[in-house]
């Protein structure tokens, strides 16, 4: 069976092309059609697909797969946020985050079961890696919510896994989602995080689209960072940052440093003094971000709260010019940074 909704149009009409006996019945336009079916109206069902033969309803209805998911969990946040684990069809479960604020509808999505990068903060790293999402499984966890009537303004690639190690999916996922037979989706609308895998953002400035890009970056100081960031030994930090920088030259889009705060390991004078260095000449932000856990009591989140308005008062005063802290969301439910994770279905 063919995976449907990984397809683009143009794929569709050709499966058709291909397998399909009665090819007189087949027009031009029904990759299209499907294709608006499954992404622009969320319908899975292709008994449903009212503009094409029943003929050939009945022979998708048989010979098409789309990915089995149904939602294992929902917890719903004090500040709103939304966490699905959606079970897949082996068991494996990932898991998606909603998260309104203002003006934006924000979708964090995962792309990987797991993760074999190993970051010392993320909970996802301590899962191991199972697997790679299809192009079809990442953009379903957008249409969970968008289902449910809810609006949605922007997609981050900041779930379970590392979409550079997943390349082709996620770039799929992505031309998919913007593509305007579906949600159409504005591709400046959409971020993609990685620990810096060398080979994918050399491809990624190859592919045409102004996507967002951020680093988690989380130390400026090479043997420093890969205690937090192992990926630092093969993808250093003085490979990545001219490429990071001729990413910017070419896409026109501002790359973003995320920096997880942890008191007395990254947040010193020499650490703001290397940013300043580093982000010296050219339009890139430094995101700092408190240490999340899931169990954690008021107390501590004051002073992590507090040990990032110290650094971020620290980084400014060194020379840098566009510090940011993030918001963190969804923490009573384990749905801010670094606190996905799954298990397999008991």
């Amino acid at each position: 069976m063919i995976d449907l909704a990984s397809l683009f149009p143009e794929e569709i009409l050709a499966f058709l092309l291909e397998g399909y006996d009665e090819k007189a019945e087949i027009k031009p336009f029904f990759g299209d059609e499907i294709f608006r079916w499954i992404h622009g109206r969320w319908e899975y069902d292709a008994l449903r697909y009212t503009n094409i033969p029943k003929r050939l309803r009945l022979f998708l209805s048989r010979e098409i797969s789309l990915p089995e998911t149904s939602m294992r969990y929902r917890l719903v946040s004090r500040d709103g946020s939304e966490k699905l684990g959606i079970e897949l069809r082996d068991g494996e479960i990932v898991e998606t985050v909603y998260i309104p604020f203002r003006n934006r509808a924000t979708v964090c999505v995962s792309s990987q079961v797991g993760c074999r990068f190993s970051c010392s903060f993320c909970q996802t790293g301590r899962m191991g890696f199972r697997r790679n999402l299809s192009p079809a499984e990442i953009v379903f966890q957008v249409y969970c919510f968008l289902r449910e009537g809810k609006r949605v303004t922007h997609i981050v690639f900041m779930g379970m896994g590392e979409p550079l190690d997943n390349y082709e999916n996620v770039i799929k996922a992505i031309r998919i989602l913007n593509n305007p037979l579906g949600l159409g989706i504005s591709i400046r609308r959409i971020t993609l995080s990685t620990v810096g895998l060398v080979p994918g953002i050399k491809r990624l400035m190859t592919e045409g689209m102004q996507i967002n890009l951020a680093l988690s970056l989380h130390n400026p100081i090479p043997e420093e960072r890969q205690v937090l960031v192992p990926a630092e030994k093969r993808h250093p930090i003085k490979k990545l940052l001219p490429l990071l920088m001729e990413y910017y030259h070419r896409t026109s889009r501002q790359v973003t440093f995320e920096y997880v705060v942890i008191e007395g390991v990254n947040d010193g004078p020499r650490h703001s003094r290397r940013l300043a260095r580093i982000s010296k000449g050219w339009d890139c932000k430094l995101n700092l971000i408190a240490l999340n856990r899931s169990d954690i009591d008021r107390q501590t989140w004051r002073r992590n709260k507090a040990a990032v308005m110290r650094f971020k008062e620290m980084c400014l005063n060194a020379g840098l010019k566009n510090v940011t802290i993030r918001l963190s969301r969804g923490i009573d439910i384990s749905g801010a940074c670094g606190l996905l994770a799954s298990h397999r279905k008991k």
